[in-house]
Protein backbone atom coordinates (compact mmCIF):
# COMPACT_ATOMS: atom_id res chain seq x y z
CA UNK A 1 0.00 0.00 0.00
CA UNK A 2 2.49 2.16 0.77
CA UNK A 3 3.97 2.31 -3.14
CA UNK A 4 0.35 3.75 -3.67
CA UNK A 5 0.56 6.72 -1.91
CA UNK A 6 1.11 9.99 -3.02
CA UNK A 7 4.68 11.79 -1.78
CA UNK A 8 4.26 15.03 -2.44
CA UNK A 9 0.79 17.41 -3.62
CA UNK A 10 -1.99 18.29 -2.40
CA UNK A 11 -2.54 14.27 -2.11
CA UNK A 12 0.58 13.23 -0.16
CA UNK A 13 -0.21 10.42 1.82
CA UNK A 14 -3.42 9.64 0.02
CA UNK A 15 -3.79 5.58 -2.09
CA UNK A 16 -4.00 5.86 -5.59
CA UNK A 17 -0.70 6.45 -6.44
CA UNK A 18 -0.18 4.15 -10.14
CA UNK A 19 2.13 1.61 -9.64
CA UNK A 20 3.87 -0.51 -12.94
CA UNK A 21 3.56 -3.89 -13.34
CA UNK A 22 7.41 -3.85 -12.92
CA UNK A 23 7.71 -2.12 -9.77
CA UNK A 24 4.67 -4.26 -8.13
CA UNK A 25 6.25 -7.58 -8.81
CA UNK A 26 9.34 -6.52 -7.51
CA UNK A 27 7.76 -5.20 -4.39
CA UNK A 28 5.74 -8.71 -4.39
CA UNK A 29 9.32 -10.19 -4.10
CA UNK A 30 10.35 -8.16 -1.81
CA UNK A 31 7.57 -7.95 0.43
CA UNK A 32 7.33 -12.41 0.43
CA UNK A 33 11.27 -12.19 1.14
CA UNK A 34 10.58 -10.14 3.94
CA UNK A 35 7.96 -12.07 5.84
CA UNK A 36 9.84 -14.97 4.96
CA UNK A 37 12.65 -13.45 7.05
CA UNK A 38 10.96 -12.40 9.84
CA UNK A 39 9.55 -16.17 10.10
CA UNK A 40 12.93 -17.22 10.01
CA UNK A 41 13.76 -15.18 13.00
CA UNK A 42 10.61 -16.36 14.78
CA UNK A 43 10.92 -20.38 14.07
CA UNK A 44 14.54 -20.51 14.54
CA UNK A 45 15.57 -17.58 16.80
CA UNK A 46 18.22 -16.95 14.55
CA UNK A 47 19.92 -13.16 15.87
CA UNK A 48 20.06 -10.64 13.04
CA UNK A 49 23.96 -11.36 12.34
CA UNK A 50 23.07 -14.89 11.65
CA UNK A 51 20.21 -13.87 9.62
CA UNK A 52 22.43 -12.26 6.87
CA UNK A 53 25.02 -14.86 6.59
CA UNK A 54 22.90 -17.58 6.54
CA UNK A 55 23.23 -19.63 2.77
CA UNK A 56 21.74 -21.79 1.11
CA UNK A 57 24.02 -24.22 1.33
CA UNK A 58 23.14 -24.16 5.52
CA UNK A 59 19.35 -25.30 4.83
CA UNK A 60 18.89 -29.14 4.06
CA UNK A 61 14.82 -28.48 2.57
CA UNK A 62 14.66 -31.86 1.45
CA UNK A 63 15.49 -33.79 4.33
CA UNK A 64 12.86 -35.66 7.05
CA UNK A 65 12.70 -33.13 8.95
CA UNK A 66 14.00 -30.35 7.23
CA UNK A 67 17.04 -28.64 9.18
CA UNK A 68 19.20 -25.32 9.23
CA UNK A 69 23.30 -26.47 10.02
CA UNK A 70 24.34 -23.36 11.69
CA UNK A 71 28.40 -22.70 11.07
CA UNK A 72 30.34 -21.81 13.96
CA UNK A 73 31.93 -18.88 12.79
CA UNK A 74 28.53 -17.47 12.23
CA UNK A 75 27.20 -17.84 15.11
CA UNK A 76 27.59 -15.52 18.52
CA UNK A 77 28.71 -18.91 20.40
CA UNK A 78 30.86 -20.14 17.76
CA UNK A 79 29.48 -23.46 17.45
CA UNK A 80 28.39 -25.24 15.01
CA UNK A 81 24.34 -26.21 15.99
CA UNK A 82 21.47 -27.82 13.77
CA UNK A 83 18.01 -26.81 14.21
CA UNK A 84 14.77 -28.14 13.44
CA UNK A 85 12.32 -26.50 10.90
CA UNK A 86 9.25 -26.22 11.48
CA UNK A 87 7.31 -27.66 8.20
CA UNK A 88 5.24 -23.89 7.85
CA UNK A 89 9.22 -22.50 7.82
CA UNK A 90 10.77 -25.26 5.43
CA UNK A 91 7.55 -24.59 3.34
CA UNK A 92 8.19 -20.76 3.14
CA UNK A 93 11.82 -21.42 2.44
CA UNK A 94 10.92 -23.66 -0.53
CA UNK A 95 8.66 -21.35 -2.27
CA UNK A 96 11.08 -18.58 -2.15
CA UNK A 97 14.29 -20.51 -3.49
CA UNK A 98 12.16 -21.72 -6.54
CA UNK A 99 11.28 -18.41 -7.10
CA UNK A 100 14.53 -17.58 -7.91
CA UNK A 101 15.69 -20.37 -10.42
CA UNK A 102 17.58 -22.36 -7.50
CA UNK A 103 20.25 -20.19 -6.60
CA UNK A 104 23.71 -20.96 -6.10
CA UNK A 105 24.29 -22.92 -2.71
CA UNK A 106 27.24 -20.31 -1.51
CA UNK A 107 24.39 -17.48 -2.01
CA UNK A 108 22.62 -15.60 0.72
CA UNK A 109 19.40 -16.74 1.89
CA UNK A 110 18.43 -13.57 2.56
CA UNK A 111 19.42 -10.46 -0.01
CA UNK A 112 19.28 -7.74 2.48
CA UNK A 113 17.76 -7.25 6.21
CA UNK A 114 16.04 -4.41 6.81
CA UNK A 115 17.49 -2.01 9.49
CA UNK A 116 15.50 -0.02 12.39
CA UNK A 117 13.37 2.34 10.02
CA UNK A 118 12.46 -0.23 7.58
CA UNK A 119 11.76 -2.61 10.79
CA UNK A 120 9.44 0.14 12.32
CA UNK A 121 7.80 0.59 9.44
CA UNK A 122 6.89 -3.18 8.49
CA UNK A 123 5.47 -3.10 12.21
CA UNK A 124 3.30 0.06 11.71
CA UNK A 125 1.89 -1.65 8.60
CA UNK A 126 1.19 -4.99 10.73
CA UNK A 127 -0.17 -2.84 13.12
CA UNK A 128 2.28 -4.10 15.94
CA UNK A 129 3.07 -1.23 18.44
CA UNK A 130 6.86 -0.82 18.20
CA UNK A 131 7.12 0.64 22.16
CA UNK A 132 4.59 -0.56 24.87
CA UNK A 133 5.71 1.69 27.84
CA UNK A 134 9.11 1.31 28.90
CA UNK A 135 9.45 -1.55 26.31
CA UNK A 136 10.67 -1.68 22.80
CA UNK A 137 10.33 -4.41 19.74
CA UNK A 138 13.25 -4.65 18.02
CA UNK A 139 14.41 -8.06 16.02
CA UNK A 140 15.99 -9.55 18.68
CA UNK A 141 12.38 -9.51 20.63
CA UNK A 142 11.38 -12.04 18.13
CA UNK A 143 13.42 -14.47 20.02
CA UNK A 144 11.44 -13.58 23.22
CA UNK A 145 8.05 -14.10 21.41
CA UNK A 146 10.02 -18.06 20.10
CA UNK A 147 10.12 -18.53 24.05
CA UNK A 148 7.42 -17.35 25.17
CA UNK A 149 5.38 -19.48 22.24
CA UNK A 150 7.14 -22.23 23.16
CA UNK A 151 5.92 -22.36 26.29
CA UNK A 152 3.03 -21.21 25.65
CA UNK A 153 2.63 -24.74 23.75
CA UNK A 154 3.88 -26.96 26.23
CA UNK A 155 7.70 -27.14 25.29
CA UNK A 156 9.84 -28.10 28.17
CA UNK A 157 12.68 -26.03 29.19
CA UNK A 158 15.33 -27.85 28.42
CA UNK A 159 13.97 -28.75 25.16
CA UNK A 160 13.35 -24.41 24.78
CA UNK A 161 16.92 -24.17 25.95
CA UNK A 162 18.44 -26.40 23.06
CA UNK A 163 16.38 -25.07 20.41
CA UNK A 164 17.04 -21.38 21.33
CA UNK A 165 20.51 -21.88 21.53
CA UNK A 166 21.17 -20.60 25.18
CA UNK A 167 23.41 -21.39 27.64
CA UNK A 168 21.83 -23.01 31.36
CA UNK A 169 23.93 -21.86 34.06
CA UNK A 170 22.99 -25.30 35.96
CA UNK A 171 26.01 -26.93 34.95
CA UNK A 172 24.12 -30.65 35.63
CA UNK A 173 21.31 -29.95 32.66
CA UNK A 174 24.17 -28.87 30.20
CA UNK A 175 26.52 -30.98 30.75
CA UNK A 176 24.65 -34.56 31.43
CA UNK A 177 21.93 -33.62 29.04
CA UNK A 178 22.48 -34.96 25.63
CA UNK A 179 20.54 -32.38 23.89
CA UNK A 180 21.23 -34.44 19.92
CA UNK A 181 18.93 -36.66 21.84
CA UNK A 182 16.24 -34.64 22.71
CA UNK A 183 13.12 -34.80 20.10
CA UNK A 184 13.60 -31.56 19.11
CA UNK A 185 12.53 -32.04 15.46
CA UNK A 186 9.19 -33.66 16.10
CA UNK A 187 8.45 -31.12 18.84
CA UNK A 188 8.87 -28.51 16.48
CA UNK A 189 6.99 -30.29 13.45
CA UNK A 190 3.90 -30.99 15.99
CA UNK A 191 3.34 -26.73 16.77
CA UNK A 192 0.58 -25.29 15.06
CA UNK A 193 0.94 -22.74 11.62
CA UNK A 194 1.39 -19.07 12.42
CA UNK A 195 0.34 -17.71 9.44
CA UNK A 196 -3.12 -17.92 8.79
CA UNK A 197 -2.73 -19.34 5.03
CA UNK A 198 -0.71 -21.21 2.82
CA UNK A 199 1.92 -19.75 0.49
CA UNK A 200 -0.10 -18.25 -2.34
CA UNK A 201 0.48 -18.74 -5.78
CA UNK A 202 0.43 -14.73 -5.64
CA UNK A 203 3.31 -14.66 -3.98
CA UNK A 204 5.30 -17.14 -5.28
CA UNK A 205 4.53 -15.38 -8.89
CA UNK A 206 5.49 -12.62 -7.33
CA UNK A 207 8.80 -13.50 -5.69
CA UNK A 208 10.23 -15.00 -9.22
CA UNK A 209 11.13 -11.32 -10.53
Amino acid sequence: LSAQRFNRGPRKGKLGAKVSERRAAKLRAVGFERATLYLTLFWTGLRKSEAKALRWSDLVLDADPPILRLRGHTTKSKRDDVLALHPELAERLVGMKHSRGEPEPSDPVFTSVPGRPAFLADLEAAGIEAHDGERYFDMHAIRVSLTTFLASQGVGQRLAQAHLRHSDPRLTAVTYTDSEALPMAATIGRLPRITRDEISDKETRGGSA
